[in-house]
């Protein structure tokens, strides 16, 4: 191999890697654009949600935290806290029956 393919072909791949485009995190989008990003993100709201650890592609935007119940023999009651990043349903407690 030549050196100048050899220049070419190293050329070639610190260029592939410049170029790869990766999301701006919303501080470092230019300040004219800023107003846009609501309007780029409609539908996309999940992307403001955490992850899970092993698999960033895979968001929750709603965590129950703790849950308390109360229960006797006829009667149950519960309380659940959650945090939730954006509007979302939340599984409660139970089946259909309870």
């Amino acid at each position: 191999m030549t050196l100048a393919r050899l220049f070419v072909l190293i050329a070639g791949c610190l260029t592939a890697f410049a170029i790869q485009a990766a999301p701006l995190s919303p501080d470092k989008v230019p300040d004219p654009l800023k107003p846009w990003i609501d309007w780029v993100l409609h539908g996309e709201e999940q992307w403001r949600c955490p992850f899970l650890y092993h698999d960033a592609k895979q968001r929750r935007c709603a965590w129950p935290t703790q849950l308390e119940l109360n229960l006797d023999n006829r009667v149950g009651r519960f309380s659940q806290a959650w945090q939730v990043y954006r509007e979302s349903w939340v599984a409660l407690p139970g089946d259909t029956e309870r």
